[in-house]
């Protein structure tokens, strides 16, 4: 099957770059068949399609195409379109396509769906901006990734959310803006979705489409309000502890300088331990006194 559908046809050939997929000559009489699957995966802009639809609409007249034939030629456009065609199994994105992906596809196309990822025009300054705040010198690709171009922004994104301490997760003591930011950002979303409507959404933007135009004013604002939220959202936890030390320097009328009030508390808490019968008075106590503890928290 490699020799006749993808070799003779010129699908996989080597040019100046090394090996790779390329769409078929016009005369290998496979090339209207590739164009067919080109269209399906490119006019999925939208929303995802489900490949069985590919599969139905392949196997009909005028094409006819041999049920065992189309995943093989789907790889390859999939392969040709790897930076631009979002692969999903069961409606969740695919970061990386492996064989496993491929012997399910063989089983049950229905369970997979493709989507083109459209970054032109404005979305392309939008992706540049964002990249120059996101992306991280030297960052290594995962190999065989799919859709580098979004996921060397979306990636990032994701993991700041997901390195979040659990009080900047669930807290409200943001800005709307930024409360918009972080709650987008916890949802499982489509990664051209993200970047271009619920992001630019949560910074009280409208939706960037693809065919847009601007002088370049759209995109700059959207990098500075995400900068500005992100920022707010990374430091939240570090506002709450510093506002907890000044409320403890507070409340306690320690006298010494604030970076010397953890000791202070602690000679204090050390003639209280093992006194205190209140259980969150006795944590406070024991944390208080204990010389290891760097950070207090109240219970």
């Amino acid at each position: 099957m490699y020799y006749s559908v993808l070799s003779e046809t010129g699908i996989h050939r080597q040019d100046k770059d090394g090996w790779g997929f390329h769409p078929p000559s016009e005369t290998s009489g496979i090339s209207q068949i590739w164009q067919a699957i080109d269209d399906f995966c490119l006019k999925a802009k939208n929303q995802i399609q489900s490949v069985d639809k590919l599969y139905t609409f392949l196997a009909a007249p005028p094409y006819g195409v041999k049920r065992g034939v189309i995943p093989v030629l789907l790889a390859a456009v999939l392969l040709y379109h790897v930076d631009d065609i979002g692969v999903y199994k069961d409606g969740v994105f695919i970061p990386v396509l492996g064989a496993e992906h491929f012997e399910l596809l063989l089983k049950d196309a229905s369970r997979f769906a493709v989507k083109y990822f459209e970054v032109v025009g404005l979305r392309s300054q939008v992706f540049k901006e964002l990249e120059s705040i996101l992306r991280k010198k030297d960052a290594a690709t995962t190999p065989g990734a799919r859709n580098t171009t979004l996921l060397v922004v979306v990636k990032p994104l994701f993991q700041f959310v997901k390195k979040l301490p659990a009080y900047t997760s669930k807290t409200r003591r943001l800005s709307n803006e930024a409360l918009a930011v972080l709650q987008t950002l916890q949802k499982a979303q489509e990664p051209d979705e993200l970047l271009f409507t619920s992001l630019p959404l949560a910074c009280g933007l409208n939706p960037i489409f693809a065919d847009q135009e601007d002088d370049g004013t759209i995109a700059k604002t959207l990098r500075k309000k995400l900068f500005t939220a992100l920022h707010e959202i990374q430091t939240a936890y570090d506002s709450l502890l510093s506002e907890c030390q000044v409320l403890l320097h507070t409340a306690f009328a320690v006298r010494s300088e604030e970076n010397k009030l953890r000791e202070d508390l602690r000679v204090r808490a050390s003639y209280l331990s093992g006194q205190v019968l209140e259980h969150r008075v006795r944590s406070f106590v024991l944390a208080a006194a204990n010389q290891k503890c760097q950070r207090y928290r109240m219970a």
